[in-house]
């Protein structure tokens, strides 16, 4: 048994898919972006939100890009996101378990801090949550092959440590749900 445990956030605990396609539908509808398919969209979950909404737009000048991001967040995700972001089902048993053994259990994620800790106190989950390094707490965001050096002091406390790796679930095909007014 390891003494901690870090977790990525999106497709490791919690699908928060729907939220994030549905914020940005919302968005390219509004500022008129059309064609943008769910699965393009889908292939983005992990990457910062100025590199997706870079890819995804095919926008260059920062300014807009950082303009079409923070219209994402201020008028749809803050909306939207959270209401829309469920837990696996063996999450909390899984944390659950690991905060019994002693072990501590940590975040990390190119999702902002503050969105992942509504989602834990959404489920009413904090205590099983030591630390959150979120987007904002990191001076660029991590790769899949090197964790972020924002944990390193948090991580000393303890003698060995496992990373959580992930591949991209397969997702059934299903019917754009509706988005709502």
């Amino acid at each position: 048994m390891y003494k901690a445990y870090v977790f990525d956030f999106d497709y490791t605990l919690a699908n928060s898919e729907k939220g994030i396609v549905m914020c940005f539908q919302l968005l390219f509808e509004a500022e008129g972006y059309d064609g943008i398919p769910e699965e393009a969209i889908r292939r983005t979950i992990g990457m910062t939100m100025y590199d997706a909404m870079a890819s995804l737009t095919g926008e260059t000048d920062p300014a807009r890009i950082q303009a079409l991001t923070t219209e994402y967040k201020v008028r749809f995700s803050d909306k939207y996101m959270t209401a829309n972001t469920h837990l696996y089902p063996q999450t909390l048993p899984t944390l659950r378990a690991l905060k019994e053994s002693g072990a501590l259990c940590c975040i990390v994620s190119t999702k902002t801090r503050s969105r992942i800790g509504e989602t834990l106190r959404k489920y009413q989950m904090e205590s099983l949550i030591d630390l959150v390094v979120g987007m904002e707490d990191v001076a660029q965001a991590r790769t899949e092959s090197t964790p972020s050096a924002a944990i390193s002091g948090w991580t000393r406390k303890t003698s060995s440590i496992s990373l959580t790796t992930r591949s991209m679930p397969k997702r059934p095909k299903t019917q754009a749900s509706p988005l709502p007014p």
